[in-house]
């Protein structure tokens, strides 16, 4: 659901409910943490044990901390909580907002603005077309990649230390999604006629295509292995197999190890991926190191 903001990073996941609560899950356990806002939230980001919120009228800082303290091993459903750390009293427009490690990022229009953590806008950069897709893929504190796509079909990755977007993809269509493997040897691009396109980034050619798809993402821990979703299902597949298929429905937050996440509406549920298919596959094939990688990774 586009209007309904959330948040993931790493093993959290954030949500918000009604217009001004926030809950935050983890992802592993039962334990949640969940406050009140007293506003509209607009967008949520989360970044390891940092929150930030956007609201109509000022972004708001959280930190996570336990609430029974460091190292109490008692089960506690909300054991841990979040506790406020600044505020930007100041009105920012933006339709997608991301914190990063020393820096956050608005992007409005076809602009996107990056703000130091005291606050004063330290770059910004201006695209020919408006940004429909914004993600963060990591790196050093101050040099975070982000992954941008635009209405008129073109790809971008930015550096916050770089002042210069770095062209990837003219692909022509809008675009909705997009995701990155793990060498960044690969591309997947989902576009606003629900058509998925896997590209090989050096050639900047397509190599594999699929109609009726909304959503893709690639498998955090294994190089060539990605999850596309399309009418109700996901499709987990690998860059020379197949794969397997599952009923879901939502969006798809995470793919590492061998399980999919994927949320509708509060609610999260965890597909197990049965890696037999993909290791009797690369055995067949001999490709041992890839079989005993998916062998590790069940």
């Amino acid at each position: 659901d586009k209007l309904m903001p959330i948040a993931v990073s790493e093993d959290k996941f954030s949500t918000r409910l009604g217009m001004t609560e926030i809950v935050i899950k983890d992802l592993n356990s039962d334990k949640k943490a969940k406050f009140r806002c007293k506003e509209l939230v607009k967008n949520i980001s989360i970044n390891g044990k940092a929150l930030a919120v956007h609201t109509l009228s000022r972004i708001l800082f959280y930190e996570e901390y336990n609430l029974y303290g460091e190292g109490d091993q008692q089960m506690h459903v909300e054991s841990f909580s979040y506790k406020p750390i600044g505020k930007l009293d100041k009105k920012l427009e933006g339709n997608f907002f991301t914190l990063l490690a020393e820096n956050f990022i608005l992007s409005k229009d076809n602009r996107i603005s990056s703000y130091d953590m005291s606050k004063n806008l330290s770059r910004e950069w201006v695209f020919d077309s408006n940004v429909c897709f914004l993600k963060r893929l990591g790196g050093p504190a101050k040099e975070e990649c982000l992954l941008v796509g635009l209405k008129n079909g073109n790809a971008f990755k930015i550096f916050v230390s770089n002042p210069f977007p770095i062209l990837i993809i003219e692909h022509g269509v809008e675009i909705t999604s997009l995701d990155m493997n793990l060498s960044k040897k690969l591309m997947a691009v989902v576009d606003a006629k629900n058509n998925f396109y896997l590209y090989d980034v050096a050639k900047k050619e397509s190599i594999t295509s699929e109609l009726k798809i909304s959503q893709c993402m690639f498998s955090q821990d294994f190089e060539n292995m990605y999850v596309v979703m399309g009418e109700g299902v996901v499709y987990v597949k690998s860059t020379e197999f197949e794969g397997v298929t599952a009923p879901a429905s939502g969006n798809i937050i995470s793919f590492k190890g061998n399980k999919v996440r994927v949320v509708n509406g509060e609610t999260v549920t965890t597909i197990e991926v049965p890696f037999t298919p993909f290791l009797m596959h690369y055995m067949s094939k001999k490709d041992f190191k890839r079989s005993e990688e998916r062998r590790v990774g069940k």
